[in-house]
C-alpha cells in the first residue's frame, strides 16, 4: 500500500469518527502507526542500535520540527555518534517523506489560521533543499463543531472552505500533497 493511501485510511478513519481526536498529537500518532506498517523492519545504524524510518517531531533543521517524517534508508545507516550529539540540529539525516500536519480548533481567523499553515508550508520546501525528491504532505484537520449558533456555524463553515481551498491552491503551486477531512460538511 501507498503511503499516499495510509494517509488517507487516517483521514477516512476521521471522517467516520470525526471525535475520535482531540489534539494534533493524537492525529500524529494514527499516521504514526499506519506508516509503521507500511516500514516495520529497523534499519541499521553506524552506532550498532538499530532505528526505525518513521518518526514524529522530527529534526527539519533551523531549529524547526517536522511532524511526521519517513528517513532516506540508506541515510539513516550513517547515523553516528556524531549525528546523536548534535542532536540532529541541522537535519543531516535526508528524509523521503516530511508531512505537517494542522488542526483547525475553531477560535481562530482566517488570517492567522491561513499564516500558520503557510508557515508549515515554508519548513516543507526547505527539505527539498536537502532532497529534490522528498514527498512533502500538508494535512489540515478540522475539527467537529457543535451546532449551538447557526449562523455563527455557517460562517465558521465558509471561513474554514475559504481557508481550505488557498491553502489548496498554494500547496498545487509547490508540488506539496495537501489533504483535509470533511468534518466541516457536518456543522
Amino acid at each position: 500500500m501507498s503511503i499516499e493511501k495510509r494517509i488517507d485510511n487516517v483521514i477516512n478513519k476521521i471522517n467516520d469518527n470525526p471525535l475520535i481526536y482531540h489534539r494534533e498529537t493524537e492525529i500524529n500518532a494514527m499516521i504514526y502507526s499506519e506508516l509503521r506498517k507500511e516500514y516495520p523492519k529497523l534499519t541499521d545504524t553506524k552506532l550498532g542500535y538499530k532505528t526505525s524510518l518513521v518518526h514524529l517531531e522530527y529534526f527539519g533543521g533551523g531549529g524547526t520540527r517536522i511532524d511526521v517524517v519517513i528517513l532516506n534508508k540508506e541515510d539513516a545507516k550513517t547515523i553516528d555518534r556524531h549525528t546523536v550529539e548534535r542532536g540532529y540540529e541541522k537535519s543531516h539525516i535526508i528524509l523521503d517523506v516530511a508531512i505537517e500536519t494542522k488542526t483547525n480548533l475553531g477560535r481562530q481567523g482566517y488570517t492567522t489560521e491561513v499564516k500558520g499553515l503557510e508557515n508549515d508550508i515554508e519548513k516543507l520546501k526547505q527539505q527539498r533543499e536537502k532532497n529534490p525528491e522528498v514527498k512533502l504532505f500538508l494535512l489540515y484537520f478540522i475539527r467537529f463543531h457543535s451546532k449551538k449558533n447557526n449562523r455563527k456555524t455557517y460562517a465558521k463553515k465558509q471561513e474554514i472552505l475559504k481557508v481550505v481551498e488557498e491553502i489548496r491552491e498554494k500547496c498545487e503551486e509547490e508540488d506539496i500533497v495537501f489533504k483535509t477531512n470533511d468534518n466541516y460538511f457536518l456543522a
